[in-house]
């Protein structure tokens, strides 16, 4: 049987590091996404639509935040999301490792990533399906068209999820 899985805002979240002026690390991550996922109860073959609002961007330096909107990167106002759509693959079962391959899209450029991907649990209740999986990659600025900001910003960029998802069971 397959569900309609909900990403629990309040216990999921996308972060990023990466270079910040060759000295040092910026973390940052986004406030704002939400997620289409439907799929079994271990996750085989997902059908996965993830939205970030661009403009939810906080790294916690007001002024690299303005240079992540602004018209030079993310450029929000014409492009004001950040997509992520997987079809295939990622069999999982507890305790296991996969891979999840999709494409990726910021501004509007759309580039094949793959994610290392660990559950972490899926417990079933007597409502509801809850799941943990952690998402890790990589990817390079300039495969996005972006630049590194004028020096500011390094080209590899680390992205960490954590997904915390509930699906609802037929009464």
């Amino acid at each position: 049987m397959r569900y309609n899985w909900e990403i629990s805002a309040a216990s999921s979240f996308i972060e990023f590091n990466l270079k910040y002026y060759e000295i040092g690390r910026i973390k940052g991550y986004f406030k704002k996404f939400n997620g289409q996922i439907i799929a079994g109860n271990h996750f085989e073959n997902p059908e996965i639509r993830i939205r970030i609002a661009a403009d939810s961007v906080s790294t916690h330096n007001k002024d690299c935040d303005h240079q992540l909107v602004s018209p030079a990167f993310f450029a929000t106002k014409q492009f004001p999301t950040i997509n992520f759509d997987a079809y295939e693959g990622c069999k999982l079962s507890a305790g296991g490792i996969q891979e999840l391959t999709g494409e990726l899209q910021i501004r509007d450029t759309k580039n094949k990533i793959t994610l290392l991907v660990t559950l972490s649990e899926i417990k079933s209740l007597r409502k509801e399906i809850n799941a943990q999986f952690s998402l890790t990659t990589s990817i390079l600025l300039s495969d996005y068209g972006l630049d590194s900001v004028e020096g500011i910003l390094g080209d590899l960029v680390n992205v960490t999820m954590r997904l915390s998802l509930i699906a609802h069971l037929p009464a």
